[in-house]
């Protein structure tokens, strides 16, 4: 029998914490001053010890890269966040929990660099995309991907996370992610919720909805009540539920649930509190699926505004990855080693930045989370607590990357 990947691995693991425990403690600051340039500092040490190349944008809150020093391209890149959420998703991970994903992240490459399952000692084929957020900056993070394309496309892409779940019996595996945009709306007299209605019923009426496969993997999601179970953490019951006394947890009601969150638009209007002439009147969000473009909707949006103006603040396409993709391959390996099994979905049912990586890299962005052990404390997590995590990114890597040869 072939052994775990894992039994190759070693951690330095109180070496790590240490460099890691004044990033990991900060508190959550309002403008990111501290927190970048801690989180400049670990990322640069950790691409000082792996052989990487540290770039930093020059953004107020900073995007940073590790590429390859090497002329070949990564074997996988990783994304990962340093700051907060603007909208955080507790469904998804634990708010505050970024940076030790991140951190846990860059021990386990280090992890897995020292095996040469991701090229020669030394010179590593891996590539770390560290954001301020997942959720916001998009056109800096767009514009960043674009112009170190060489050095970031890779034969696989993980977003890791940390869930707030306990180990769940299978694990979650999303082919694809829904788009986020915020539209601010300048000058104009037409109504904001008006037009935030119309757009979503335009784009309700044109969805591109399931795909023959989506149908199989919704009819067996709708069968599993901690599936739908998510959806009601991630969003509330449809107006009328309570009344009409339908189960919402099983059976036809279920499935219908699951694809109008993975498939159908959401929209949402915020005014500001005190009008100005030269901001914005009202900003508009919309959440959005296959076939469902940012700059059309903007387009849109600003005809539909008796004479005002849209611009689009943040642009998070859609995404659809497919199941035969070796990164789906190496989560669903790690899901059976790690669970009773993957739990497929044709989308997650939150946003992410995987449309960026696909539109501008060529291949998206697969997210993958990991329970936070129980008792543990993601700010200052015991040795034990921050290996087990650090381990399983590991374990992801090593499948991703080539056996490394015998000497």
């Amino acid at each position: 029998m072939e052994s775990s990947p894992a039994n190759r691995l070693s951690f330095a693991t109180a070496a790590q914490l240490k460099r890691l425990q004044s990033f990991l403690t900060l508190p959550r600051e309002t403008i990111p001053h501290l927190t970048s340039r801690e989180a400049a500092s670990v990322l640069r040490d950790a691409g000082s010890r792996l052989g990487l190349q540290f770039i930093e944008n020059k953004e107020i809150a900073p995007t940073f890269l590790l590429l390859p020093a090497g002329a070949a391209p990564p074997i996988v890149t990783l994304f990962g966040t340093w700051h907060g959420e603007p909208s955080p998703t507790p469904a998804a991970a634990i708010d505050g929990a970024e940076r030790l994903a991140l951190g846990a992240a860059l021990a386990a490459v280090e992890a897995a660099a020292a095996t040469g399952a991701l090229g020669p000692p030394g010179e590593p084929r891996v590539a770390v995309v560290a954001a301020p957020s997942a959720g916001a900056g998009s056109q800096g993070l767009d514009q960043l991907l674009l112009g170190h394309r060489e050095h970031l496309r890779a034969d696989a892409a993980y977003w890791v996370r940390i869930s707030p779940q306990p180990f769940p019996r299978r694990r979650r595996i999303f082919l694809g992610a829904r788009g986020r945009l915020v539209i601010a709306l300048r000058g104009g007299d037409a109504n904001p919720y008006r037009i935030r209605d119309q757009v979503v019923a335009e784009l309700t009426e044109s969805a591109y909805g399931p795909r023959p496969l989506d149908f199989e993997l919704i009819r067996k999601l709708g069968q599993d009540r901690d599936a739908v179970a998510l959806l009601r953490e991630h969003s509330p019951d449809p107006p009328g539920a309570a009344r009409d006394g339908a189960d919402l947890d099983s059976g036809p009601a279920a499935e219908e649930r699951i694809r109008r969150a993975l498939f159908l638009p959401r929209g949402d209007v915020v005014i500001p509190a005190m009008t100005h002439p030269e901001r914005p009147r009202a900003w508009l969000t919309f959440e959005i699926a296959e076939a469902m473009e940012p700059e059309p909707i903007a387009q849109r949006l600003e005809s539909l505004s008796g004479g005002g103006r849209a611009e689009l603040v943040e642009r998070f396409p859609w995404d659809r990855a497919n199941i035969h993709h070796p990164a789906a391959h190496a989560l669903i390996e790690l899901a059976k080693a790690r669970s009773e099994g993957p739990e497929i979905w044709p989308s997650a049912p939150w946003p992410g930045p995987s449309g960026l990586f696909t539109r501008a890299l060529g291949s998206g962005l697969f997210e993958w989370s990991i329970p936070l052990p129980a008792g543990a404390a993601f700010r200052l997590p015991k040795p034990a607590e921050f290996e087990s995590i650090a381990l399983e990114i590991a374990e992801l890597l090593l499948r991703v990357g080539p056996a490394p040869r015998s000497s």
